[in-house]
């Protein structure tokens, strides 16, 4: 009994392991996912100013493209802010989950530990009792 609650709570902690593993990774797959999206933003701002300034040196005849052109940033902007906002709330949700699953690794190990010290007591007192 003492040996399958041992490896029983082993393989919960094994698991556990793993779960913190996989969501670290997702969390770092996240931020860059989200440090790349930040940059697709500023790329864009910047070939925005760009379109701009050669808009606004060409005719006057031009800033209707230069209008459907900043509608089409603005379009794009808030479909990678959305994506972003998605992307963080997700992060967000993965770090809660992964300090759920620390705690609980925490307070599983714990236990171990207990029911070790429990069985090595039991152990020295059967050891005391057949030495009588």
């Amino acid at each position: 009994a003492v040996v399958s609650t041992q490896s029983t709570g082993k393989e919960k902690n094994d698991a556990v392991k793993k779960i913190l593993d996989n969501l670290k990774k997702k969390d770092r797959g996240l931020g860059d996912l989200l440090n790349q999206k930040d940059e697709e933003i500023k790329l864009l701002q910047i070939e925005l100013q760009k379109e701009s300034d050669a808009r606004s040196s060409a005719s006057c005849n031009d800033s209707v493209n230069e209008t459907e052109l900043r509608d089409q940033f603005e379009t794009e902007k808030a479909r990678l802010m959305q994506n972003m906002f998605e992307l963080r709330t997700e992060k967000m949700r993965l770090e809660e989950e992964m300090d759920v699953l620390r705690d609980s690794d925490r307070e599983k190990a714990i236990q171990l530990r207990q029911i070790h010290e429990q069985h090595q007591r039991e152990i020295q007192a059967l050891k005391r009792a057949s030495a009588v």
